[in-house]
């Protein structure tokens, strides 16, 4: 993304006005992560509704050291295994 302040749009969009399709989870925190299967964006806010992350999940490698493990395939199947006390799929 070109600057923090594309950055920090982009997540308030995305989690203030979610595509369809996209998975909620609230977490026994009171964190809530969403994730958008079609555009791969993920964002974690918590129970104030402040940003806590966002960015598009990927594999580990090389030249990506900070990407989720190798026993996930998909970025989905990453967020899969998250923690939650409930979910839903916005409509």
């Amino acid at each position: 993304m070109p600057n923090v302040l594309h950055y920090y749009r982009t997540a308030r969009v995305f989690v203030d006005s979610p595509p369809n399709g996209t998975i909620v989870k609230l977490q026994g925190t009171g964190d809530i992560l969403l994730f958008d299967p079609r555009s791969g964006n993920f964002a974690a806010i918590d129970n104030t509704g402040t940003l806590k992350t966002f960015f598009r999940p990927s594999k580990r490698s090389a030249t990506n050291l900070n990407g989720f493990s190798e026993s996930y395939d998909t970025a989905l199947d990453f967020f899969n295994s998250k923690p939650h006390v409930a979910s839903y799929v916005i409509p």
